[in-house]
């Protein structure tokens, strides 16, 4: 099987860790505050990073790989795994802000249902992440194998699990490989495929998704159309439907509870009237059905558009629909500014008499009692079910519709979803949507009962958590999580929708009491979260977050209070932050041990999220440990004595830590020594807001009203220091003891004296090492590292241009040029040597690193550098395209025809001692010529070589029998110098000859690198 990867980059579909369309420049970094302003699962608002280059797709990816310096990141909403890449799948300009929805992907393989929302600000600035994205994607160990089913074993898992008859000819069998979350957490590659067999009796089609690991079926919808009784429905979609056009009366009708109603129509070319209202968005168009199997997939579906010889229609059902369609379609618009379920009109589909053989019998086709939104079709379905009342319930069918509103708001329009809690959430939401229009259409008279309107039958009625066929309604979130909880999202909706119903009731609920919000401010809220923060792999914690931000950008803080509390009623976690707290954190950024400030008792109150769990198991030895030090007891050094005390290792649990450390008692002005072997996992909260810190191993905090306040010791400064010194001087704060580094390693030690000034003996140290200066106080509070560079000498400093000087200029020659005539002109150092290559201005440029920055010949010299690496850079491709053969002379004189004067000396092929490997040596009166053939006429070439000639003896390289004038250059150089000469066709020449001349003298002359090309000329 292909099994396919994603390459394109858009798709069809505890907490901080510090950390390129349209381009977004960065301001300058120093001038930037990065800080959190809200951290709550699934969500992160602040300024999260600096001024970011390049697109904001790319800023967004860099970010969730944990590749942005400096940034502030939920551990959950970033993966630093190799492999692990995001897509962006869609771009939204909201808010003066880039909204951009990105997938994950592990391996080139999408994660399926699984992405995230990053908002990026004009200046490159992240200011909002929401959601979550998969962690530990390396240690799932089926994500290890390479060695995936094949495809015929694929099809045949297939044909087994669905029983697809073994005379059914496959039609079409399409997938994609993703990676799926199953239901025990653990994670597989995957296909998920979309099929069709027929044989002489049926059509099987479907969608399945398969482990392409074992052979595992993770999700199978199948349906069988069996051709002989195929319903005259079916091929109705295949009719031709009239021109429409908006009718400027409505139509009549009863729904199934015998209701008048009104409703817009259309009337059809044909003179026929069809229920479908062109006047809202694309359209709301009802279909008849006719109890096509759902099973037989989508061929009956939609169905039939209902018509009618008049403006009254008989189908009650039909009519029902289409009342409700269009009060809900209002609804969504005038309350939320929603055009149909998404924001650009979408059209409405809808077919009533729909039929399900899974649920009910062939027979009992009128019995069937549900109702669908079908994402893929981008349709809803209505069974006749309960005397068809359920196209009359206003809650019903906006139920329906809010699935729609769901699916599209999440973008996502996938059958299924991997996540129970999503699935759940779905329902949930749906069933306040439900609620939520039912009071809009009936004012008082609407309540909280999913389907009190039926015949016979009530969905689920919130107040009293009731599910369906009288089921418990959860309505706890601990509740989920125990294992008596099959995850069935109907039962668990209750979870999120009797939050809703507290919070727009203002009921109490476990003791607890919230006001009321009433209807308008609580859809308000949820619609806000759908529209900015919600995604498609939505967890409880994550919409608790997420809904509670809604209200406070809605409406402020004093409402959303009200919302957490009605949260936390259903057994949600509290996100409000103890207003003075630090938080040292575990494995997986758990809040392992949470230190929180009673400024009442004076007390430090210790608990842990985790108690009984292993802190960091990775780690053996010491992860963090605390210390209290009391300001009142100071000893004759100065530093302060110990009140408690407690180190952990990673593999103890938080237990031993609120043993030893059990809400000890303090003074304002008590220091709190913090040492953390992950430093970024100390957090530090002032009136529920992160404050920034420092990134040392080792802190100290003083206790105070305000909170904890880090204790930052102003580092050193210091003065020059050369390579001809003994000893560091600089000031600092009296009485705090200097230390200094180089490379790790101690090489002196002082103290500032009572005027603030200090001096270390030292060494002395080689120019350009880097010393390192601290300050320590009593308690061994330590500055911020003061640094600089052993200077140079002005001696050694010439010393080493001189060495740099030397080296380049060795790499440089003259360069002489003629264009069309023997006048010519010579450039000193206008070319390389001919034995440049990149080791030598590899060592060229370690002579010149060797200089200090400062230097002022420096950036001259790295400029002559840039030069010879531009020049090296065209010497390599002015071989491509050369004229002259064997321009080298790696074969001899081959292709050259020598001419020898009387008495003189053949011309022969030799190496010349390092410099090149062959060149032509060319003895007095004599001489090496070639013949260019395939020149165009009128066109200008040029020649360029390398000479050189003994004793500063003439040494000719030209260009002859071209149509127009001769062109020579002469040599006299005893080192290589590079020539170029221009020459030009006549309109009829398409030859020319080049040669290398030594005419006379006693010494010979060389050649080497020949090359004849074509001018591009403007």
């Amino acid at each position: 099987m292909n099994y396919k990867k994603i390459t394109s980059s858009l798709l069809a579909f505890g907490l901080f860790f510090p950390l390129l369309h349209e381009g977004i420049y960065a301001q300058e970094a120093n001038k930037f505050d990065v800080k959190v302003e809200i951290a709550h699962p699934g969500l992160t608002i602040g300024k999260l990073t600096e001024p970011q280059n390049g697109t904001k797709e790319n800023i967004a990816k860099r970010y969730l790989k944990g590749e942005v310096h400096g940034a502030k990141a939920q551990p959950e909403q970033i993966n630093k795994e190799k492999d692990v890449d995001f897509q962006p799948t869609k771009k939204e300009e909201k808010q003066n802000q880039t909204e951009i929805r990105l997938s994950q992907t592990y391996k080139g393989y999408k994660v399926y249902g699984q992405d995230i929302i990053v908002k990026v600000d004009k200046s490159g600035v992240i200011t909002t992440v929401s959601g979550k994205v998969a962690q530990n994607l390396e240690k799932q160990s089926n994500l290890n194998i390479t060695n995936f089913l094949s495809e015929d074993k694929v099809k045949s898992s297939i044909r087994d699990i669905l029983q697809i008859p073994i005379d059914a000819i496959e039609k079409e069998f399409t997938g994609e490989t993703i990676i799926y979350k199953k239901k025990d957490g653990s994670y597989t590659y995957a296909e998920v495929v979309t099929l069709t067999y027929e044989n002489n009796a049926q059509v099987i089609s479907g969608d399945a998704i398969i482990s392409v690991v074992d052979g595992e079926m993770l999700y199978q919808e199948k349906f069988i159309k069996n051709k002989e009784q195929q319903p005259r429905n079916q091929l109705r979609n295949q009719t031709v439907t009239p021109q429409l056009s908006p009718f400027e009366e409505q139509g009549t009708g009863k729904n199934a509870m015998q209701e008048n109603v009104l409703f817009n129509i259309a009337k059809g070319d044909n003179g026929k009237f069809y229920l479908a209202d062109l006047s809202r968005g694309n359209g709301i168009y009802i279909y008849d059905a006719n109890y096509a199997d759902i099973q037989g997939g989508r061929g009956g579906y939609p169905g039939a558009l209902i018509s009618s010889s008049t403006v009254n229609f008989a189908d009650k059902e039909a009519a029902g629909v289409m009342k409700n369609m269009g009060d809900i379609y209002d609804y969504f618009k005038k309350e939320h500014n929603l055009k149909s379920y998404n924001t650009i009109g979408a059209k409405v589909v809808v077919s009533v008499h729909a039929f399900n053989s899974k649920e009910v019998s062939d027979n009992e086709k009128e019995n069937y009692a549900n109702a669908q939104w079908r994402p893929s079709w981008k349709q809803m379905l209505f069974g006749d079910g309960l005397k068809g009342t359920l196209t009359s319930a206003i809650d019903i069918t906006a139920h329906e519709f809010g699935h729609a509103v769901f699916s599209e708001t999440i973008k996502s329009n996938n059958t299924t979803s991997s996540n129970a809690e999503t699935k759940a959430i779905n329902e949930g939401l749906a069933d306040f949507w439900g609620t939520q229009v039912e009071m809009y259409v009936k004012k008082d008279k609407g309540n909280w009962i999913i389907g009190d309107t039926l015949d016979g039958r009530i969905f689920r009625d919130i107040p009293k958590e009731i599910g369906d066929w009288g089921e418990k309604l959860y309505t706890n979130l601990q509740e989920f999580y125990k294992d008596t909880n099959d995850k069935e999202e109907h039962l668990n909706s209750g979870i999120i929708s009797h939050v809703l119903y507290q919070l727009t009731e203002g009921e109490t609920y476990n003791g607890v009491s919230v006001e009321k919000q009433g209807n308008d401010k609580v859809s308000k809220m949820v619609m806000y979260a759908l529209q900015n923060y919600v995604t498609a792999a939505e967890d409880f914690e994550s919409l608790h977050s997420h809904i509670v931000q809604a209200a406070r950008d809605l409406y402020g803080n004093t409402i959303s209070t009200e919302v957490e509390k009605a949260f936390q009623a259903h057994g949600y976690k509290s996100l409000a932050n103890s207003p003075d707290r630090m938080v040292l954190q575990g494995l997986s950024n758990v809040n392992s041990v949470i230190l929180s400030m009673d400024h009442d008792l004076r007390t430090l109150k210790v608990f842990s999220d985790a108690p009984s769990a292993q802190i960091h198991p990775d780690f053996p030895g010491t992860y963090f440990a605390v210390t209290l030090y009391d300001s009142t007891d100071i000893d004759s050094d100065g530093s302060p004595q110990e009140k408690e005390s407690v180190s952990v290792k990673g593999t103890d649990t938080s237990e031993r830590f609120l043993s030893y450390f059990d809400n000890p008692s303090f003074l304002y002005g008590d220091i709190l020594r913090v040492e953390h072997r992950k430093p970024d996992h100390t957090l530090v909260y002032d009136e529920g807001k992160e404050v920034s810190i420092s990134k040392k191993e080792i802190r100290y905090f003083k206790l105070t009203s305000e909170g904890f306040v880090e204790m930052l010791l102003a580092g050193p400064k210091i003065n020059e220091v050369t390579d001809q010194d003994r000893r560091v001087t600089g000031t600092g704060e009296a009485g705090l003891k200097v230390s200094v580094v180089v490379g790790g390693k101690k090489i002196g030690s002082g103290k500032v004296d009572d005027k603030g000034n200090f001096t270390v003996n030292i060494p002395k140290q080689k120019g350009g090492k880097e010393l390192v200066v601290t300050l320590t106080d009593a308690i061994g509070n330590t500055s911020e590292p003061a640094k600089t560079q052993v200077k140079m000498d002005s001696a050694n400093q010439d010393k080493l241009v001189k060495e740099a000087k030397d080296s380049i200029d060795q790499l440089f020659t003259d360069s002489s040029r003629a264009e069309y005539s023997h006048d010519y002109t010579t450039v000193k150092k206008g070319a390389i040597q001919i034995h440049v290559v990149q080791q030598h201005m590899t060592e060229a440029m370690e002579k010149l690193n060797a200089i200090p920055d400062e230097h002022k010949e420096k950036a001259a010299l790295q400029k002559e550098m840039e030069r010879v690496q531009k020049l090296l850079k065209e010497r390599e491709n002015e071989q491509g395209g050369n004229l002259v053969q064997n321009g080298l002379f790696d074969s001899g004189l081959d292709k050259w025809k020598p001419w020898i004067g009387f008495g003189a000396t053949a011309p022969e092929v030799q190496g010349d001692g390092g410099k090149s490997t062959n060149v032509i040596k060319i003895y007095p009166n004599s001489s090496v010529e070639q013949v260019l053939t395939g020149l165009e006429p009128n066109t200008t070439y040029e020649l360029t070589t390398y000479a050189k000639s003994e004793n500063n003896e003439k040494f000719s390289v030209g260009t002859k029998n071209t149509g127009t004038a001769n062109v020579t250059v002469p040599i006299y150089s005893k080192e290589y110098s590079q020539v170029h000469l221009r020459f030009k066709t006549a309109p009829n020449s398409t030859t020319a000859i080049i040669y290398l001349y030594k005419s006379g003298g006693t010494k010979p002359g060389y050649a080497d690198v020949v090359i004849a090309k074509k001018v591009m000329e403007k």
